[in-house]
């Protein structure tokens, strides 16, 4: 009886685990490769790509929260760990009134009663 074993010994994997700038594993982060191989992370924040040995760019995303991240020449020939910590993008409340030139001011209509007697009515 005659076993073969083919293997590819040109084939290597990136893996890594994608958190975000508190700790948190973040799920469902877009990995690209500037080959076009792409993966998404799982909830525990976990990739892993397999890609022939060679030289890759990675852009990692987890769009809108968090700023997207790009590593240049990452070597792979076997097995890289390339873990990823994301910033968070900075956010904030807007509040006001948005008042249109020659129309009602909304400010006031939230500080006053209105007359709805003098409502313009449309026909189509």
């Amino acid at each position: 009886m005659l076993l073969i074993s083919i293997t590819n010994a040109d084939a290597g994997y990136i893996n890594g685990t994608i958190t975000g700038s508190n700790g948190e594993y973040l799920n469902n982060s877009y990995i690209l490769t500037n080959q076009s191989n792409s993966t998404y992370s799982n909830s525990t924040g976990f990739y892993s790509l397999s890609l022939p040995d060679g030289s890759y760019n990675i852009t990692i995303s987890n769009n809108p929260r968090f700023y997207q991240n790009q590593t240049d020449n990452i070597q792979v020939s076997g097995t890289i760990i390339h873990d990823v910590n994301l910033t968070i993008k900075p956010t904030g409340t807007i509040t006001g009134c948005v008042y249109v030139a020659g129309g009602i001011n909304p400010c006031t209509i939230l500080h006053q009663a209105v007359d709805y007697s003098k409502r313009v009515r449309w026909f189509f």
